[in-house]
């Protein structure tokens, strides 16, 4: 079943042009879990219905999205790495 999953992903993600939409997801989910200490399993759930959205999004907002995800996440780490030196 994993395998079969690899592949499904694989596919999409070189084939069907949604790597932008793979990126997107996975810098939320990782700002809403380490910055604002949200629930995995909600996380999950969000993710489903951000990917059913997005997948039908043009590219130009996508890249749109993309780029603020960038700069959430790395605002988050710039934010972590200055609370452990303060510390």
């Amino acid at each position: 079943m994993l395998i079969a999953g690899l592949c499904v992903a694989t596919y999409e993600l070189l084939h069907e042009e949604a790597w932008l939409v793979y990126f997107i997801i996975a810098n939320a989910t990782s700002f809403c879990r380490m910055g604002l200490g949200t629930d995995k399993f909600v996380l999950w759930a969000a993710a489903w219905a951000v990917l059913a959205v997005l997948r039908q999004a043009p590219t130009a907002l996508l890249v749109v999205i993309f780029s603020g995800s960038l700069v959430a996440v790395g605002g988050l780490g710039v934010a972590k790495v200055r609370l452990t030196a303060a510390l």
